[in-house]
Order: structure tokens, then sequence, then C-alpha cells
């Protein structure tokens, strides 16, 4: 695990645990959508909390809602053996949960983290449902 001690002013020091937020397989909207288009078909999660699912949609073809919280606990319904993407609202409980599940065992180079979220997706002009 790689910390960070930064100084805020000379006064507080921060500390930042940096590879929460370091991931090899971020994937923007962009390339999700041309990649989908050309025939991957990720298992797709989003872990932000039912509520917010359910006032602002989801990516079309969601296959699993769950928050990153406790995503652990669902493991079992998430497949080992295909291309995940997790998404959340803004990309950072995607970050979360995608590093919980590595340290289950998930093959990284098949977890897949929406940068910018469910934002981007609506940015980029993505399906939802």
């Amino acid at each position: 695990m790689n910390i960070v001690i930064l100084k805020y002013n000379n006064l507080f020091p921060i500390l930042m645990v940096w590879n929460i937020f370091r991931n090899g397989n971020d994937i923007t909207a962009a390339e999700v959508k041309a990649r989908m288009e050309g025939g991957w078909s990720p298992f797709i999660v989003d872990v932000r909390s039912l509520a917010e699912v359910k006032k602002l949609g989801k990516i079309k073809g969601t296959n699993l809602i769950h928050p990153h919280s406790s995503i652990i606990s669902v493991k079992n319904k998430i497949p080992e053996n295909v291309d995940v993407l997790v998404s959340c609202m803004g990309g950072t409980r995607s970050k979360i949960a995608i590093q919980k599940l590595k340290s289950e065992g998930y093959n990284s180079e098949r977890l897949f983290n929406l940068r910018g979220g469910f934002n981007s997706w609506i940015k980029s002009g993505g399906k939802t449902s």
C-alpha cells in the first residue's frame, strides 16, 4: 500500500491512501460504448444505492445493483471468468468496490472502472434504463 503524507498549510498532515485511487483499468464511457458496439459484453455492476438508481436510472444491461460498501456479500453473483464493468455516480465508489473484489481474488485485468461513473455515461449519450 502506498501512503503519502502531505502538509496542508504546514499545519495539518493529510494522509492519502494512494493505491485505492490507482486502477490500470479505468475506461471512459466512449471506450465502453465503442467496445460494446464491437461486441464486448461485460457483466455490469452498479455500486450506487438503490434509491440513486431508481431516481436517475442505470446503464442499459446492468446485471447487478449493490452498494459498494457491502459488495463482497454478493461476490457469488459476480462472475470471475468474464470482464466486469463497475460503475457508480462519479467513479470513486466503483474504484473502492474494485479494490475489494481484487482483495477477494478477482483478476484485476477483468475489472473495469467506468471513469466518471454514471455522470460520464449520461454525458456521452449512453443508453439507460
